[in-house]
């Protein structure tokens, strides 16, 4: 089962597919999440510093 989930891993690592993979995908999307917060609130913090100059 675990190979139609996550196709995307190779058996190769060494490490079992069922408690690898699910903490790779899970810390890549909160990165992205974190990172794309981060970018939000940096253009709004912009924005809000050029309106009051």
């Amino acid at each position: 089962m675990t190979s139609l989930f996550y196709p995307s891993i190779s058996p190769e690592e060494g490490e079992p597919n069922n408690e690898v993979i699910p903490s790779k995908e899970f810390k890549y999307q909160l990165k992205s999440q974190i990172l794309s917060e981060i970018k939000n609130e940096r253009e709004i913090c912009y924005i809000h510093f050029e309106y009051q100059n």
